[in-house]
């Protein structure tokens, strides 16, 4: 349980990180769609 805990919490910080990343990059790139 401990573990799963930890674990959630890492990956959601790893998805916060890649949705920042992701919406930097589509607004200097507006082709990037």
């Amino acid at each position: 349980m401990v573990f799963k805990i930890e674990f959630d919490s890492r990956f959601r910080r790893l998805t916060l990180m890649v949705g920042y990343v992701d919406t930097l990059l589509r607004k200097n790139e507006p082709s990037y769609e």
